[in-house]
């Protein structure tokens, strides 16, 4: 017989003094949740996604709620990589082992578009707040291909990356204003920027040796968090006034 992999136990909290809310999950690789707390969504090694509807309940123990009956979303071939949620267009997008990505309604909860032509399986995802364009990234070779696509699925660029993207993450300054970034979390502790537009390179932040693991912009995309393998978040700020964001300067803090 085969190896019969034990259930995953996974915890969701509202706060940190709350008991939580525990989920018994199998083969569970990703998960997500919108700002509103109505939807959890957990990806799988199977290529599934399962939805769960929440609400938040101050009665209970852990002031969350699951009601009603779980859903499946079926589209990916094998393994998800990546869920990332975008309120303001109302979608969600699915990364997969199987080189495609999906852009699902996130208020009918169904499939809209697949997006294909990438080399392997995709491993990260992010999906600019400001124009709905998704930003993703596979292995290719020793490093990663980085792609553009809009929130229709047109492709619109791409850019060979030396070392393997681990992570990215949209500025969200305002557009016709600003010129946005995308901002990749690079093996060798590197933190690439890219113009949002076409993917021209911008700056590269020396952020260490260690493995960037996640990034995040604040809303007014003037700070920027990095967390490594070594257990390290900095934080970058914005100093300095130019009129294109795409010439920011930053000045590093450790934590």
């Amino acid at each position: 017989m085969g190896q019969i992999n034990p259930p995953l136990l996974l915890l969701i909290k509202i706060k940190q003094s709350d008991d939580g809310l525990f989920f018994f999950c199998n083969q569970i690789t990703c998960c997500a949740s919108v700002p509103d707390l109505r939807h959890l969504f957990f990806g799988g090694s199977s290529g599934v996604i399962t939805i769960y509807n929440t609400k938040h309940n101050p009665a209970k123990e852990s002031e969350l709620q699951v009601f009603g009956h779980k859903r499946c979303l079926y589209g990916h071939k094998r393994s998800i990589n990546c869920l990332v949620v975008c309120k303001p267009y109302s979608i969600m997008v699915s990364a997969s082992q199987d080189a495609t990505c999906i852009i699902w309604d996130l208020n009918r909860l169904s499939y809209v578009r697949s997006i294909k032509g990438h080399r392997s399986g995709v491993q990260v995802l992010a999906v600019s707040d400001t124009l709905g364009d998704i930003a993703s990234a596979c292995q290719y070779g020793m490093g990663s291909q980085l792609y553009i696509h809009t929130v229709n699925g047109e492709y619109v660029a791409k850019v060979m990356c030396e070392e393997t993207i681990n992570c990215l993450t949209y500025s969200t300054a305002a557009e016709g204003v600003s010129i946005n970034v995308i901002a990749g979390g690079l093996s060798s502790g590197v933190v690439r920027m890219w113009s949002s537009w076409d993917l021209n390179p911008v700056r590269n932040l020396e952020h260490g040796s260690s493995p960037v693991i996640s990034l995040t912009f604040t809303k007014d995309s003037q700070k920027l968090y990095v967390s490594s393998s070594d257990g390290r978040v900095r934080l970058w700020d914005y100093i300095g006034q130019p009129k294109l964001k795409s010439n920011r300067l930053f000045k590093p803090y450790i934590f």
